[in-house]
C-alpha cells in the first residue's frame, strides 16, 4: 500500500525508470535461460511460415486500428460541430461514455499489435541469419528447449489464427456501430444546413 502511494508521487520519468526497475526484478526472479539447439529443417519451416502469418495478422491489426481511430475522429469532429451550434446536447456523462468506450477498444487492438510484433521478432531472431544462442523463459517452463519451442509453435498458430477470427467478429461489431453513428450525424448536418438556407 505504501509503494502505490510512493509510485503516484514520482514524477513521468521517475515512474518509468521504477517500472522498468521492477519489471528486471521480476524477471529475475521468475525466469531462466535455456540454451537453442540447431534447429531442424522442418521446424525453420513452419516458422517462417507463422512468421509469415503473422505479418499477415500485424497487417491486418494496423488497418483496423487506423480505420477504427479515423472513424471515431469523423464522429468526435461532427459531435462538435454539432454542439457548438447548438444543434444538440451531450450530457457529458454519456460523452465521457462514448470516450472511454473508444479508449478501451483502442487500448485492446494497440495490445493485440504489440503481442504479434513480439512474436514476429521472436521468431525472426530465432530463425534469423544470427539464430538465438539462448532465450529467456518462465521457470516453470521445461529446460528441453526443443520441447518447449515445438510447444510454443503449435500455441503460435493457434494464437495467430484465433486472434484474427475475433478481431473479424469483434470490429465489425464495431464497424457497423461507427458507420450507423457517422450516418445520423450526417444527416442532422445536412439538416442544419437546410435550415441555414431556409
Amino acid at each position: 500500500m505504501s509503494e502505490e502511494k510512493d509510485l503516484k508521487n514520482l514524477s513521468p520519468e521517475e515512474l518509468k525508470l521504477k517500472q522498468q526497475e521492477m519489471l528486471e526484478e521480476f524477471m529475475k526472479k521468475n525466469t531462466k535461460e535455456i540454451s537453442v539447439p540447431e534447429f531442424s529443417s522442418s521446424y525453420k519451416k513452419d516458422a517462417l511460415f507463422i512468421i509469415k502469418e503473422l505479418v499477415i495478422a500485424q497487417k491486418e491489426v494496423e488497418e483496423k486500428l487506423n480505420s477504427f481511430v479515423s472513424m471515431y475522429k469523423i464522429i468526435d469532429e461532427k459531435i462538435e460541430l454539432l454542439t457548438s451550434q447548438g444543434k444538440i446536447q451531450l450530457n457529458d456523462q454519456d460523452y465521457k461514455k462514448i470516450k472511454d468506450s473508444f479508449l478501451e477498444y483502442e487500448k485492446f487492438l494497440n495490445q493485440v499489435l504489440q503481442e504479434v510484433t513480439s512474436e514476429i521478432v521472436f521468431y525472426s531472431n530465432l530463425v534469423g541469419e544470427k539464430p538465438l544462442e539462448k532465450i529467456t523463459v518462465f521457470k516453470n517452463a521445461p529446460d528441453d528447449a526443443v520441447l518447449f519451442l515445438n510447444d510454443k509453435l503449435k500455441s503460435t498458430k493457434k494464437y495467430a489464427k484465433n486472434t484474427i477470427k475475433d478481431l473479424r467478429i469483434g470490429y465489425s461489431r464495431y464497424f457497423v456501430d461507427l458507420q450507423e453513428q457517422i450516418r445520423r450525424l450526417d444527416y442532422l448536418v445536412l439538416h442544419t444546413k437546410a435550415e441555414k438556407k431556409d
